[in-house]
């Protein structure tokens, strides 16, 4: 069974401190529901001692350029070292929300502010519905990537990279009850699941 490693969002505890690291309970029933298997990486760990098939990187949080924020930057540094290490690995990469922000600036993109993209639905420039959570949006696309599907006001949702196996999308199917058959089959198809 093919493992897929995801990222974490982190959470700064109000009354000590202390950085948490979260994860949506649903991915583990979706990469399951999937065929995978979920590796959940740990911010401080050495994940080249892992072994993991394929990366997701969720959303949650800012990046920093735009939230300034310490424990951002923390993400920020550990999701784009092993990005870099997918990369040089040819594993593939699905980025979601946060991570499709992040993926974009690896390549030299920036992000944008948004109305009307957080607890919203909308249909795509390819017809399918998706949900919408994100105050924040691709401004310039990093270099090497095309364009798959835009919201009806020009906000790119879905984009990949033409050399790399890199997926990225701005809407998140872990959200979704049920898991639609679709996701499920995209994640199946893109990871290679047996």
């Amino acid at each position: 069974m093919k493992k897929i490693a995801l990222t974490q969002r982190l959470i700064k505890n109000a009354s000590y401190y202390e950085i948490r690291e979260a994860l949506d309970i649903n991915w583990g029933a979706m990469i399951q529901a999937a065929g995978l298997e979920p590796v959940v990486l740990p911010l401080k760990y050495d994940y080249k001692k892992l072994c993991f098939d394929g990366l997701i990187l969720t959303g949650g949080n800012d990046l920093a350029s735009v939230s300034g924020d310490e424990t951002d930057k923390l993400r920020d540094d550990f999701e784009n070292a092993l990005l870099d290490f997918c990369v040089s690995k040819q594993i593939p990469v699905f980025g979601v929300c946060r991570g499709m922000q992040l993926i974009n600036a690896h390549f030299g993109g920036s992000v944008k502010k948004v109305e009307r993209h957080a607890g919203c639905g909308h249909v795509l420039s390819n017809g399918i519905e998706v949900n919408s959570y994100h105050g924040f949006a691709i401004d310039t696309m990093g270099g090497g990537f095309e364009i798959i599907a835009k919201s009806g006001d020009g906000i790119i949702e879905i984009m990949r990279h033409k050399k790399y196996r890199i997926y990225a999308q701005m809407y998140h199917p872990e959200r979704y009850d049920p898991f639609r058959p679709d996701d499920l089959q995209f994640l199946r198809e893109y990871f290679n699941a047996s």
